[in-house]
């Protein structure tokens, strides 16, 4: 029992110290069901910006969902009271992001997210509108939106450029909505040409196993 307690302490020290040392302002926790494609655009994001992820397991349902934390080397066990109580990070992250439809994200997870200073919430879990969502979110500048439209064989859409071919005169509404210096965001990957993308990486967390009874 004591050898077990001191290996739990030692991870949750390699996530803490793992935490520490993002240099960013603020980061953001990303809670997602541990289910292959998703999880596999969580740990993209966790490449492009900082951020924390938690896989769950479980359903709306589910009292106790099982939670891991990703320590960046490693599955971090840890309870909905750590999760509720934020034992398991050094620092608060400045927002949350729950990802999960109706009937698979817990609603006891999600009571337990109120301590976030701000909470959104992700319910399309298919690729293309995974990474839309997130990417307007997490505001992404065109270089995440050009890496992840290739990362997942996505066609991206400059959505401002029916703006910029009218004339200045042309454009309808308050000042805030006309073309103004420097480039103009508004590229989006609107709709996935690949089912599954190219050399996806190992799946980090299996899918809960199913209850329904064998054939």
């Amino acid at each position: 029992m004591n050898f077990l307690r001191r290996s739990f302490t030692i991870m949750f020290a390699c996530l803490a110290g793992w935490l520490s040392a993002l240099e960013a302002p603020g980061y953001t926790l990303l809670v997602a069901p541990a289910r292959y494609s998703v999880i596999q655009v969580a740990q993209d994001v966790l490449q492009r910006v900082p951020a924390v992820l938690v896989a769950y397991q479980g359903n709306a349902t589910t009292a106790e969902p099982i939670l891991h934390a990703w320590n960046g080397t490693e599955w971090v066990p840890i309870t909905l009271k750590d999760f509720r109580e934020v034992n398991f990070l050094q620092k608060m992250p400045s927002r949350t992001i729950l990802i999960g439809s109706d009937d698979v994200l817990p609603k006891t997870l999600m009571e337990a997210s109120s301590w976030s200073p701000r909470l959104d919430r992700i319910t399309d879990m298919t690729t293309g509108a995974l990474i839309n969502d997130l990417g307007r979110l997490l505001d992404w500048g065109e270089d995440n939106w050009v890496w992840f439209a290739r990362r997942y064989n996505l066609t991206l859409v400059d959505e401002a450029a029916p703006r910029r071919s009218r004339s200045w005169f042309d454009q309808a509404g308050p000042l805030p909505d006309r073309p103004r210096l420097g480039p103009i965001p508004g590229i989006r990957p609107v709709k996935p040409v690949a089912s599954e993308p190219a050399e996806p990486p190992p799946a980090p967390v299996a899918d809960a196993p199913s209850t329904e009874p064998a054939p």
